[in-house]
């Protein structure tokens, strides 16, 4: 019974090593996105929705204001569905959720996305 005990506690210890190594990476994440999240306001504010100008003294002209160019954005952005798509997946087993209904996310993603782009008809399955 001793034995048996010992095991348990050494399966116990590692799984709140790795459940640990998860908050953390998930925290790691989360600082992550958080700053590649501060440029996405100024690109969406100052270029998406109104062309912001500013006036350069030195030139008498106008110019476009200092933004994230859309080349910058979209390499940052890619950077960023790796973490993102780990961090879902890392919360999902945070908060219980089996791998089994990660599946589902995935394919309820797959399932929206169809149905945003017209290509599939949405339906009530």
């Amino acid at each position: 019974m001793a034995q048996k005990d010992k095991k348990n506690k050494r399966i116990s210890i590692g799984r709140r090593g790795a459940f640990q190594r998860i908050i953390n990476r998930v925290s790691q994440d989360w600082r992550t996105l958080a700053k590649a999240s501060q440029q996405l306001p100024a690109f969406r504010t100052n270029f998406v929705a109104h062309l912001i100008l500013e006036y350069d003294e030195p030139t008498n002209r106008f110019r476009i204001g200092d933004i994230p160019r859309p080349k910058e954005l979209y390499e940052t952005i890619e950077k960023l569905i790796p973490i993102i798509t780990r961090s879902v997946a890392n919360l999902a087993i945070i908060l219980g959720i089996g791998a089994d209904r990660l599946n589902l996310f995935g394919y309820n993603a797959k399932k929206n996305a169809a149905i945003f782009w017209d290509l599939k008809t949405a339906s009530r399955d």
